[in-house]
C-alpha cells in the first residue's frame, strides 16, 4: 500500500493538516525498524500534535484545561539547570503539561519560556555552551513507550523550538540517560523494558552529530540491572553548577506551598535562598505566577 492512498484517508477534517507528519511516520513504518531511523519535526505545527497524534489528537484530557483556568495549578519540579550566577532553569510538569521556567536575575523572578506540551514533562535540560542547549520532553500521561521530543535553544534559553523526535525501537522503552558533548554531538540511552524482572536488558544508544536534528543507533547491548541503575539519570536533579562556579539547588518538600531555590556564588560563599510559589495561574495557555 502506498503512502498517498493512506494519506487520502485524512484528506478531510482536523487530521488533514498533519499529513506531513503522518507521511514521515508511515515512511518509517514501511522501512521497518532500522538502525538509522530518524524523525525531524516540521516547524509549522506544535510538537505536542506530533507526539500524541496516535492517541486521537487530544491536546488535554477532558476538563483539565478548563479546570486549570478556573483554579490554580501545582508545579512538580524534577530538575534544575544553571548557566551562571544569574541564569537558571527549573523544569518538570504540572496538570497542564510540561514546565520550563527561566530566571535571569539570580532566582528572584521566574517565567515560562516553553509553552506546555500536553500530557508530557520536561525530563532534562542541558547546555553545550553559554547559548546552545537542549530540553528533552517525554510522554508522561500516556502509555509506556511514547515518543521523546527534543527542543533547541540558541539564545541562552530565552526561546525554544522543537527540533526532532528521538527514534525508539520497542514499544516498552524507558529513558536511561542523555549526554550533550558539544553543540553538535550528543547521546541518548534507552532501555527495552519489556521484562522488568530480567537480570539483564537491552540498552539502545542513539547518537547525533548534527545538533540533535537526526539520530542513529550506534550501540545495542545487554546490561545488568545493577549497571542500569548506575547509568540511570536520577529522577530528581536538584543540584546544578554554573559555568562560572556558582552552585544552585532547590527544595520542593520542606514547604507545601513553596519551592525554595538556593544559590551559592562560589564554593566558599554562603547559600542564599529565595521562595517561589508552588501554585501558579493558567492564562492564555501560559502558566504565570499568582
Amino acid at each position: 500500500m502506498g503512502i498517498l492512498p493512506v494519506l487520502n484517508i485524512f484528506e478531510r477534517g482536523l487530521m488533514s493538516k498533519y499529513k506531513q507528519v503522518i507521511a514521515t511516520m508511515i515512511v518509517m513504518l514501511l522501512a521497518g525498524f532500522g538502525s538509522t531511523a530518524t524523525t525531524q519535526l516540521p516547524t509549522s505545527i506544535p510538537v505536542s500534535s506530533v507526539i500524541f497524534l496516535d492517541r486521537s489528537g487530544l491536546s488535554f484530557p477532558n476538563g483539565v484545561e478548563d479546570d486549570a483556568i478556573k483554579n490554580r495549578i501545582s508545579l512538580d519540579i524534577i530538575g534544575i539547570c544553571s548557566l551562571d550566577k544569574n541564569v537558571a532553569f527549573l523544569y518538570g510538569l504540572s496538570s497542564v503539561g510540561s514546565v520550563l521556567l527561566r530566571t535571569e536575575d539570580g532566582g528572584l523572578q521566574w517565567q515560562e519560556v516553553m509553552q506546555s506540551d500536553p500530557r508530557s514533562q520536561v525530563r532534562w535540560v542541558g547546555f553545550a555552551d553559554a547559548k546552545t542547549g537542549w530540553a528533552l520532553v517525554e510522554d508522561y500521561w500516556g502509555e509506556a513507550g511514547g515518543p521523546i521530543a527534543l527542543y533547541l535553544t540558541t539564545d541562552t534559553g530565552k526561546t525554544w523550538k522543537p527540533l526532532s523526535i528521538v527514534p525508539t525501537i520497542t514499544r516498552y522503552w524507558s529513558f536511561v540517560n542523555i549526554q550533550l558533548f558539544d553543540a553538535q554531538k550528543g547521546q541518548i540511552d534507552l532501555l527495552d523494558g519489556q521484562d522488568s524482572e530480567a537480570l539483564s536488558e537491552y540498552v539502545f544508544t542513539w547518537t547525533t552529530v548534527d545538533g540533535g536534528r537526526t539520530w542513529q543507533e550506534t550501540n545495542r547491548r545487554y546490561v545488568s540491572q545493577d549497571a542500569i541503575k548506575d547509568m540511570q539519570l536520577p529522577h530528581k536533579l536538584d543540584r546544578s553548577a554554573g559555568k562560572d562556579g556558582s552552585q544552585w539547588e532547590y527544595d520542593d518538600r520542606s514547604d507545601p506551598e513553596k519551592i525554595i531555590v538556593k544559590r551559592r556564588l562560589s564554593a566558599n560563599q554562603p547559600l542564599t535562598s529565595v521562595a517561589i510559589q508552588k501554585y501558579w495561574d493558567y492564562k492564555n495557555k501560559r502558566i504565570v505566577p499568582r
